[in-house]
Formats: structure tokens, sequence, C-alpha cells
């Protein structure tokens, strides 16, 4: 599996986080950012922060359209970065 790294943990977000697990996912090679960090430790998984978001293989940004832009210019992505918005 790739190292993933999600942004946003809402209803969109929680709800890809926990199919993945189900799925057989590796919780170590995931990494979650939400401005709620309850929200990441409700579903057992160690809350991390933008700066943290670094040598991940895939990006998943699960914020509202108008912070996508906001989420991205704070991360230092790696030029192989796949980056995935749901928005």
């Amino acid at each position: 599996m790739p190292f993933m790294g999600l942004v946003g943990c809402g209803n969109l977000g929680s709800a890809m986080l926990s199919r993945w697990i189900e799925n057989g996912a590796d919780p170590s090679l995931i990494k979650v950012v939400d401005n709620h960090p309850e929200k990441i430790r409700q579903l057992n998984f160690k809350a991390s922060t933008l700066d943290e978001l670094t040598g991940l293989d895939v990006l998943v940004v699960a914020v509202k359209p108008w912070n996508v832009l906001e989420v991205l210019n704070k991360i230092k992505l790696d030029p192989e970065t796949v980056v995935v918005s749901m928005a």
C-alpha cells in the first residue's frame, strides 16, 4: 500500500478512512489531518499536522472547495505525490 495522507476528516474523509481500514489498509501508512483532531482520535488514529505530510505517495484532500488552495499552499509536497481533491 502507498504511504497516504488525508486532509479533512468530516463526513466524506472519515467515511473514506473507515473504508480503507475495513479493506485492509495499514493504519501506520496513513497520516490524517483535520481542524478538529478529536474526530481523528474517534477513529483510533493519531492526528497529524500539515507539516507532517511529507514523503507521501498519495494525498487525498477532502475539504470544502473554497479551502483546497489554502490547504495545498500550506503543504510541502514532493513532486511525485499524487494529489486527489474530493472538492
